[in-house]
C-alpha cells in the first residue's frame, strides 16, 4: 500500500493537525486512516503485508505521538484532516449478490461435492 499522499491533507486544515500527521512515519499513516476507516489489526496486517503485532505496535508509536487512544479519536483526527474523503483506502460493502451469482455458487458447491465422492 503506497504512503497516503500529502495532498490529502487540503490547505483549510489547521496547521497542527498537518504537523502531527506528518510527524508519523508513511506506515504509521496507513496504519492510521485504516484504523480510522474500521478495520481490525489482522485486516490491517493483511491489506499492509504484516503482522497484527506489528500493527500493534505503529498503534502504539502513534499513541506516543499523538495522544490517540480510541478508534473514535483516530476518525476524529482522520476526518479533521480529509483523509478519510475519497481515501483509496475507504472500506466499501461488498456488492449484494443477484440470483446468476447464488446459483452460479451452487453449482460450483455441487460439482466440489460430486468431485470429492
Amino acid at each position: 500500500m503506497a504512503a497516503i499522499p500529502l495532498q490529502l491533507i487540503a490547505s483549510p486544515v489547521p496547521s497542527s493537525l498537518r504537523e502531527n500527521f506528518l510527524k508519523l512515519a508513511p506506515r504509521e499513516r496507513d496504519v492510521l486512516v485504516l484504523i480510522a476507516r474500521g478495520y481490525s489489526a489482522p485486516e490491517i496486517g493483511e491489506r499492509l503485508g504484516i503482522s497484527p503485532k506489528t500493527v500493534h505496535t505503529y498503534k502504539f508509536r502513534i499513541h506516543e505521538k499523538l495522544g490517540l487512544s480510541h478508534r473514535t479519536h483516530y476518525v476524529q483526527f482522520a476526518l479533521g484532516l480529509g483523509v478519510l474523503a475519497e481515501s483509496p483506502w475507504q472500506r466499501t460493502a461488498p456488492a449484494p449478490q443477484t440470483n446468476d451469482d447464488r446459483q452460479e455458487n451452487a453449482d460450483a458447491r455441487a460439482r466440489l461435492m460430486h468431485a470429492s465422492e
